[in-house]
């Protein structure tokens, strides 16, 4: 193996023969390929429970409503919408949005669910809330916008916060997403099988042929004798 290390450093890496084991192999690539994407798509379909997500659009009143919004304006937008997004994600909210609707979640599970971001350009805001029920994820969308519309005015001193459209009940998951996770089982499994293929064929230190020999050997070969199975072979044809 070591003189073969040494011809390889040499010489350096034959890419031909590289490319001619993994052509051999393609079956075995392929196959395993196959397999780890239908594990990806089988773990992806059945094991990973689907989130979904709905938004809510609120249009946030800096000034009085017959003033003209003006760029400045729009350009606080940008610095209200950290503001914004964090009053919305806070335990007052949150508290109150869970004691509301009844339910038995922690203040910072919510929070989490909660993304806040918003239109380039504009004082609207939209409030995504991710859910394992299409129809919860709805209703808390427009409970986080109701309840955190009063807590945003009142910190910030806004005009108002008005609600530009309630969030739809999302028809089909935001994550997973299997088609990717399916394409990304598959070729991690190519490159893996490949990557060990190529492995093994560097470590190998077998000399296979008269051509081996005279490669990493650097001897000439004068002549060859025939194996037993050769022999067997030609009698048999006799």
């Amino acid at each position: 193996m070591r003189q073969r290390e040494e011809q390889i450093e040499e010489n350096g890496i034959d890419l031909l023969e590289m490319l001619a084991v993994l052509l051999d192999k393609a079956w075995v690539i392929i196959l395993v390929g196959v397999l780890t994407a239908g594990a990806a798509f089988g773990y992806t379909k059945f094991m990973v429970t689907p989130i979904y997500q709905a938004t809510t659009q609120a249009y946030v009143l800096t000034k009085a409503e017959d003033a003209a919004v003006t760029s400045g304006d729009l350009s606080l937008s940008n610095q209200l919408l950290g503001d914004c997004a964090s009053l919305l994600k806070s335990r007052p909210v949150t508290d109150k949005v869970i004691e509301e609707l009844g339910l038995k979640m922690s203040s910072t599970a919510l929070a989490d669910a909660i993304t806040v971001t918003n239109q380039e350009n504009t004082l609207i805001l939209n409030i995504s809330v991710s859910n394992p029920d299409p129809y919860l994820a709805k209703e808390l969308a427009d409970k986080v916008r109701d309840v955190g519309a009063n807590h945003v005015t009142e910190v910030m001193n806004l005009k108002a916060m008005n609600t530009v459209q309630e969030a739809l009940i999302p028809s089909k998951p935001a994550s997973p997403n299997i088609m990717k996770n399916t394409v990304l089982g598959g070729a991690a499994g190519v490159v893996l099988t490949a990557g060990i293929i190529l492995l093994i064929f560097l470590m190998n230190d077998k000399i296979r042929s008269q051509d081996d020999v005279e490669k990493y050997l650097g001897i000439g070969v004068l002549g060859a004798i025939p194996s037993t199975e050769d022999k067997t072979k030609t009698k048999k044809k006799k």
